[in-house]
C-alpha cells in the first residue's frame, strides 16, 4: 500500500479533466474522483483493522461482546416496559398490563438467546 492516499498525478489529471471538459462535467468527474478517494480510504481502514487483529489489539471477528448487548436490552426493556404498562393498564386495565409486560419479557428473552458470549 502506497503512503499517499492517492497519487497526486491521478488527482492533477481529475482537475485537468474538470477544466478541459467544462463546468457541465463537473459533478462527474468529482463523484469519480470522491469514489476513488472513498475506495483508497476503505483499503487503507481494511489494512489497519487487520493489522490491530493480527496483533491481538482487536478479537478476532467479534463485536460486542455479549453480556453488553444483553445490558442494553435490559436497560431498553425497562425503558419500553414503562410506558406500554402505563398504556396498557390505561387501556385494558391489569390484562393490558400483563400482556405489555409479556411482550417485552419475550423480545428479551429472543434477543439475550440470539446474543453468543
Amino acid at each position: 500500500m502506497s503512503t499517499e492516499p492517492v497519487p497526486r498525478d491521478e488527482i492533477a489529471a481529475s482537475l485537468k479533466t474538470s477544466r478541459e471538459l467544462g463546468p457541465d462535467y463537473d459533478d462527474a468527474v468529482a463523484s469519480a474522483l470522491a469514489e476513488r478517494l472513498d475506495q483508497t480510504i476503505a483499503q487503507q481502514v481494511s489494512a489497519q483493522i487487520d493489522a490491530r487483529i493480527q496483533a491481538g489489539a482487536l478479537p478476532n471477528g467479534r463485536g460486542v461482546r455479549g453480556n453488553t448487548v444483553r445490558m442494553v436490552m435490559a436497560i431498553v426493556s425497562l425503558g419500553v416496559a414503562v410506558p406500554l404498562t402505563a398504556i396498557g393498564a390505561g387501556i385494558a386495565g391489569s390484562a393490558g398490563m400483563l400482556v405489555a409486560w409479556v411482550g417485552v419479557l419475550m423480545l428479551y428473552f429472543v434477543v439475550a438467546r440470539s446474543v453468543s458470549d
